[in-house]
């Protein structure tokens, strides 16, 4: 059974025991042989219920409780118990018209009684489609922290591709070789990325700057290791304390510029990126040359584990762009960070 059939009957599973409830609460009002007049006076009333019911869970709800738009809703409220009244005191004077009642004065007390016994019948269908909306969107919840913390493994596990490090290692091995001045610098730089991934990967968001100092120590080592076969261009400007990101947000792209770049055409291997806030929104772009022979492997987390994580932690609010095109590799994202900042992941 699917989950649309399985919704229509629980549906009409409340209604008819809406009508059941009715039924037993008034049989013994009639006699046997007028019985049937009790299951007319419930169809007539059922649209006085059923309408208003999902009218208010399917209109006034979504549009103006979840949007906290309460002077409206709380109006519309009211026009639905107006509805309700109107039509109870009409179908009282309908019945009584056709029972051939003499007066036709009907007490206020007794179509105010039936116009609550109906707006509670109403308000309980109601709160059974918000309880039922809450269920779903926890089960959701559960699901994508399920996914993000699935999504955050693979990040952990493929943070920094093994070879970096080696490379890395061996690349400052050979400069002490040499007794070169840039070892302690080399050592430097390789300590604050491992610091990085022990004490900040692990945290919800981070200053923006510390992602930025990363990049930089980075793309510093390895530009160690290609020296003049690589032709780097990065604009990175320092960040504001303030403004505040996911951890592991561009490393990803960079590490991937550098692992899968080669020689172009030109003969010229090369790595351009440049980072910059318009007001909340973060745009990182990095292009790399490609050579002719496609890699054999994928790198970093690979497109799909990237994407999943953006949609993850900013849904709605990024936009990333891939063009692998035959010659160049880039990369572009948009993130709004403000939204990021002001509401919890």
């Amino acid at each position: 059974m699917n989950h649309r059939t399985k919704n229509i009957l629980l549906h009409l599973g409340f209604w008819a025991l809406y009508v059941l409830s009715e039924y037993m609460a008034n049989v013994f009002h009639y006699r046997s042989e007028e019985r049937y007049w009790l299951w007319i006076h419930i169809a007539e009333g059922l649209p006085t219920i059923v309408l208003p019911a999902y009218l208010t869970a399917y209109w006034l709800v979504p549009r103006y409780l979840e949007q906290n738009r309460l002077v409206p809703f709380f109006l519309g409220i009211a026009g639905v118990g107006a509805f309700v009244f109107a039509c109870r005191l009409s179908l009282l004077y309908l019945w009584g018209y056709l029972e051939g009642w003499n007066d036709l004065y009907i007490p206020p007390s007794k179509v105010l009684k039936n116009t609550i016994r109906d707006y509670s019948v109403i308000a309980l269908a109601v709160c059974l489609k918000i309880i039922n909306d809450w269920r779903q969107q926890r089960r959701l919840n559960r699901q994508l922290r399920e996914a993000k913390a699935e999504v955050e493994l693979k990040l952990l596990k493929a943070q920094l591709h093994p070879h970096f490090l080696f490379n890395t290692l061996n690349n400052i091995y050979g400069l002490s070789l040499q007794q070169s001045d840039k070892v302690p610098e080399s050592i430097i730089r390789l300590s604050r990325i491992l610091d990085y991934l022990v004490y900040y990967s692990q945290k919800e968001e981070i200053p923006l700057n510390k992602e930025v100092e990363l990049i930089r120590d980075y793309v510093a080592l390895e530009q160690l290791r290609y020296g003049k076969k690589l032709h780097l261009s990065a604009e990175l400007p320092d960040m504001k304390k303030t403004i505040k990101a996911s951890p592991l947000l561009l490393l990803p792209f960079v590490e991937n510029a550098f692992k899968h770049g080669a020689k172009g055409e030109d003969g010229q291997w090369w790595v351009k990126m440049r980072l910059q806030m318009l007001d909340s929104r973060l745009i990182f772009s990095i292009e790399n040359s490609k050579g002719s022979t496609p890699p054999k492997e994928n790198g970093g987390l690979g497109l799909k584990n990237i994407r999943e994580r953006l949609a993850l932690l900013y849904p709605g609010r990024h936009k990333l762009a891939i063009d692998d095109s035959e010659n160049v590799f880039s990369v572009r994202l948009e993130v709004d960070l403000e939204s990021h900042n002001n509401l919890a992941i």
